[in-house]
C-alpha cells in the first residue's frame, strides 16, 4: 500500500472500526504518531467544514441571551429566515450557547457579603384550617454570599404577607441586603422584564424597598439558574 492517501483512508476506516492507534500503525507499517496525526488532521477537517447553521449563529445567540427557548421555536424562526438544515445540529449549538449563558448568569449572582438576598415561594400542598383546606406555601430568603436560609410557612401569598415576611426575615437575619432578587412574582412585579425593557416594580413594593434600603432586581425570565440558591432551597 504505497499510496499515502490510501493509507490515510485505511487508517481512518480502521479507527472507525474501533482499532487502537497502535494496532493501526502495525497493520499499515507506520509509526503510531503518524496514525495519530492522520486521524487528528481528519477531525480538524471535519470541524472546518461549513455548516448550514453558520449564517444564523449570531441570531440564535441573541435569541437565547435572555430567553431559554426550545429548539422547535428557534428552528421555526430561522427557517423563516432561510435555514434548510436539520434540528439536530441546531440543538447541539443551542446546548453550547445555553451552557455559556447559564454560567454567566450564575457568575453574575455570586455576590459579596451583604449585597444580595434571593426570595421565592414554594408550593407545599394543602393544610386544613378550621375544617377548610387551605393552600400551604413556604416563603424563603437565601443570602447570596453565606447561603444562610430563612423561611416560614404561610397560607397566603398576597403582597401584604410578602412584606410582613420580609420584615420578619430581615429582623431574624439581622440585616437587610442591598439587593433583593425576585423572579416575575406578581406581588412585586407589575410588568415582567423582557428582551427590550427592564421589569416594572410595583409601586407599593418599590416604596417598601426604599424604606428598608434595598433595590428590587428581577432576574431574567425563563432562567431559573439566576436564582438557583433559593430554587435549590425550595426544590
Amino acid at each position: 500500500m504505497d499510496n499515502i492517501s490510501e493509507r490515510v483512508r485505511m487508517a481512518r476506516h480502521l479507527n472507525e472500526q474501533g482499532l487502537s492507534k497502535t494496532n493501526i500503525a502495525s497493520d499499515l507499517g507506520v509509526h503510531r504518531t503518524t496514525v495519530h496525526r492522520w486521524l487528528n488532521d481528519a477531525e480538524c477537517g471535519k470541524r472546518k467544514r461549513k455548516s448550514k447553521l453558520d449564517p444564523y449563529r449570531d441570531y440564535i445567540r441573541s435569541r437565547l441571551r435572555d430567553y431559554n427557548l426550545p429548539g422547535s421555536v428557534v428552528l421555526r424562526e430561522i427557517q423563516e429566515l432561510g435555514y434548510t438544515g436539520r434540528i439536530t445540529i441546531l440543538r447541539d449549538f443551542m446546548l453550547t450557547v445555553k451552557s455559556g449563558y447559564i454560567q454567566k448568569v450564575v457568575d453574575r449572582f455570586e455576590t459579596d457579603p451583604g449585597r444580595q438576598g434571593q426570595i421565592d415561594w414554594g408550593d407545599c400542598g394543602y393544610i386544613m384550617v378550621g375544617g377548610i383546606p387551605r393552600k400551604l406555601n413556604l416563603f424563603l430568603i437565601v443570602l447570596g454570599y453565606s447561603r444562610y436560609m430563612w423561611g416560614e410557612f404561610t397560607t397566603t401569598t398576597r403582597r401584604p404577607e410578602l412584606m410582613r415576611l420580609l420584615e420578619k426575615g430581615f429582623l431574624d437575619i439581622g440585616g437587610v441586603p442591598r439587593e433583593v432578587i425576585v423572579d416575575n412574582m406578581k406581588q412585586a412585579i407589575d410588568i415582567a422584564r423582557s428582551q427590550s425593557s427592564p421589569a416594572v416594580v410595583n409601586s407599593d413594593f418599590l416604596e417598601f424597598g426604599s424604606w428598608y434600603g434595598f433595590k428590587t432586581v428581577a432576574c431574567p425570565p425563563y432562567w431559573p439558574q439566576a436564582k438557583g440558591k433559593v430554587e435549590r432551597g425550595i426544590f
